[in-house]
């Protein structure tokens, strides 16, 4: 099963976002998803809008 595959799957599969969608349409591959895993991310202090 392919990771763009996911997005069709069962309703408690991972939802593939819309921003990673084309990347994995292109051909790339993220690892994150390949490994069925959180996107990595980290707390800052850095207030956003």
């Amino acid at each position: 099963m392919t990771a763009l595959q996911k997005t069709t799957s069962n309703a408690g599969a991972p939802e593939i976002k819309r921003a990673e969608q084309p990347l994995l349409q292109a051909g790339l591959r993220l690892k994150h998803i390949e490994e069925d895993r959180t996107v990595p991310m980290y707390r800052t202090s850095i207030a956003t809008e």
